[in-house]
């Protein structure tokens, strides 16, 4: 971790924009945040439609694997079927291929609190929810 911290400690000082460029990402982060967050705490049934996104595995996962099988078994001639099922690999290996960069990125880069934690933010949480689900 020294070493990465030194190499990136490097890289900003070589390369000034880095540095313009993590402040540009983190204020637009904020205005995001801030932005969503102040809908919080202001309808109950926005905010438990927020929970239940939150809570909910079909939302999250089924959804998408829905759309998977559905485009892998949908009816159509043989063509048509190569086709779709070539491009649920595809996604499918593309969606690997990014876990991956973006896993790698979290070790890489600075770390970055989240917003739940920072209490400089005054995150407000939607009603019903807790932090563990979060």
């Amino acid at each position: 971790m020294i070493i990465i911290n030194s190499l990136l400690t490097q890289a900003s000082t070589r390369l000034p924009f880095l540095s313009r460029l993590a402040g540009i990402v983190e204020r637009f982060d904020y205005a995001i945040l801030m932005f969503f967050n102040s809908l919080a705490t202001r309808s109950w049934y926005f905010d438990n439609f927020v929970r239940f996104i939150c809570d909910s595995q079909i939302i999250k996962s089924g959804l998408i694997v829905s759309f998977l099988w559905w485009f892998w078994f949908r009816p159509g001639d043989d063509r048509q079927k190569r086709d779709s099922r070539e491009k649920v690999v595809s996604t499918i290996a593309a969606s690997l291929v990014t876990l991956f960069l973006a896993r790698s990125l979290a070790v890489i880069l600075p770390f970055r609190q989240r917003p739940i934690a920072d209490a400089a933010l005054n995150f407000k949480l939607p009603l019903g929810l807790t932090t563990s689900s979060l």
